[in-house]
């Protein structure tokens, strides 16, 4: 049997020259052996952990998104689901537009939140729910913050709830 690719993130220099790469990281998994992080560079780092999310949650190259970069993940599909939970924006002044960020060649957005930037499946305005469980929309006139207002509860993946609420173009992650 073959060494069983898990996760892999690419960075791309810039949106427009995807040729350019910049890193390349695996984590991998040898047959009924442990887990280990590989560079582009050649590098095999054994990992402590067993848990793949937790060894892309603790390493900053498996689970850093740039601005101003494109890149690419691919992962099992048991760790796609939670991969939302790992996931880390660099810059959180920088808005989700300046991320380019694709998972298993779908379009993932990065959206602002009161505790960080998250990386979704959505555009970088609003989580795609996959079950939307509950909508409300209401308008609001005659103060600051007049317009309409919806809020969103569902789940973002098979394992994920969101609530989201998008006030006047403003959105709200929670």
């Amino acid at each position: 049997m073959d060494t069983e690719t898990l996760y892999e993130i690419a960075r791309y220099r810039e949106f427009e020259r995807p040729d350019d790469l910049i890193d390349r990281i695996q984590l991998l998994r040898e047959p009924g052996g442990p887990l280990s992080v590989r560079y582009a560079d050649g590098r095999d780092i054994p990992c402590a952990e067993d848990d793949p999310l937790a060894v892309i949650a603790s390493n900053q190259d498996l689970h850093t998104v740039r601005p101003h970069e494109l890149t690419h993940i691919q992962s099992t599909k048991d760790l796609r689901a939670d991969l939302p939970l790992v996931l880390r924006a660099l810059d959180k002044e920088v808005h989700g537009e300046e991320y380019e960020v694709f998972v298993d060649y779908e379009f993932w957005g990065v959206i602002g939140a009161a505790d960080r930037m998250w990386v979704l499946p959505s555009d970088c305005y609003e989580p795609d729910f996959v079950d939307e469980w509950a909508r409300i929309s209401f308008i609001e006139t005659g103060s600051r913050t007049s317009g309409l207002d919806t809020g969103y509860l569902g789940m973002i993946t098979p394992t994920l709830v969101a609530d989201f609420c998008n006030l006047d173009g403003e959105d709200a992650l929670r």
